[in-house]
């Protein structure tokens, strides 16, 4: 009996996440705008395309997913660390939320401090990482004693 290929969930459950805006998107463009024609579009022909284009793409990822024979490795859904995605979302409510309050300019500055802050905090990890990892005892620099 042939062994079949893990599904890969990160990538399903993405081009699901994608499929629905991508359907509300086409629907609210043929719904509430006027499409037009090819030669003189509407305020809903750039809408649609972009809605059916993103679509398309999210069920050829959702079938390269469970397809057997496509990209092989799925593993688990929740696997890995949601720290940096957490942080930046609740950057981005707050960045929503004081908007009004602190003007454009301010919100836009404190929002790039913030993710200047969290990449330099990331980067300083993984030098020393490399540092510890490149460091020999004793002071030695790995050429052998002479």
């Amino acid at each position: 009996m042939e062994m079949r290929e893990p599904i890969n969930w990160k990538d399903g459950v993405s081009a699901l996440v994608l499929l629905a805006p991508s359907l509300f998107i086409c629907l609210g463009s043929l719904d509430n705008l006027s499409y037009g024609s090819y030669h003189r579009p509407g305020p809903g022909f750039l809408p649609f395309w972009k809605g059916l284009l993103i679509g398309l793409m999210s069920l050829g990822l959702l079938f390269k997913s469970i397809w057997p024979g496509g990209e092989a490795g799925g593993g688990k859904l929740f696997q890995g660390s949601f720290r940096k995605p957490l942080y930046a979302l609740l950057a981005l409510v707050a960045y929503g939320l004081l908007f009004d309050l602190l003007g454009y300019f301010i919100c836009n500055l404190l929002f790039m401090i913030f993710m200047i802050l969290l990449r330099i905090r990331e980067m300083s990890r993984r030098l020393r990482g490399i540092k510890a990892m490149h460091a020999q005892p004793n002071g030695r620099d790995g050429k052998g004693d002479v």
